[in-house]
């Protein structure tokens, strides 16, 4: 991969992602989309969103489910043995199964927490609070006791 000017390039051949954040670097982008195709099934894309404050790619209010951004693997049981599709259907939490009634042929694996709000709004106080953890009432007291000030993050 290089980079020539603004764009990226494979080979020679221009990478154009049509789904790519405009606010940032086709690079930067480049690096994200990678580190999200790797590491899918390794737990790190909730902080990888949180870390880049882009929390507003797991859905937000105008769409009926999850941004292609926020999705995670889409899994073809099809294309797996009988006896590999039985311990994936027993090991992993499906999001989006085929209608009831429906054998299940396919499914997105959900990457997030089961209780993580995804109808993320922007702006909106208890959704920016996810970005920051609260600060325990302990430690707040402790510093307290010692003469300091330790204020509570926003929105906790």
């Amino acid at each position: 991969m290089t980079v020539s000017g603004t764009s990226v390039l494979a080979n020679g051949v221009e990478i154009v992602d049509p789904d790519r954040d405009p606010t940032v670097s086709p690079l930067l982008w480049e690096i994200r989309r990678e580190r999200w195709v790797e590491l899918i099934f390794e737990g790190f894309r909730k902080n990888d969103l949180k870390r880049w404050k882009k929390y507003d790619y797991l859905k937000t209010a105008e769409t009926a489910g999850p941004t292609t951004l926020g999705r995670g693997a889409y899994v073809d049981l099809a294309k797996f043995p009988s006896a590999t599709r039985t311990k994936i259907l027993a090991a992993v939490r499906f999001s989006y199964p085929d209608p009831v009634g429906e054998p299940l042929k396919a499914f997105i694996y959900n990457l997030y927490d089961l209780n993580m709000r995804r109808d993320w709004v922007p702006g909106d106080s208890y959704y920016e609070r996810q970005y920051l953890n609260n600060i325990p009432l302990d430690q707040i007291k402790l510093y307290s006791d010692l003469g300091h000030t330790l204020t509570q993050n926003p929105g906790w």
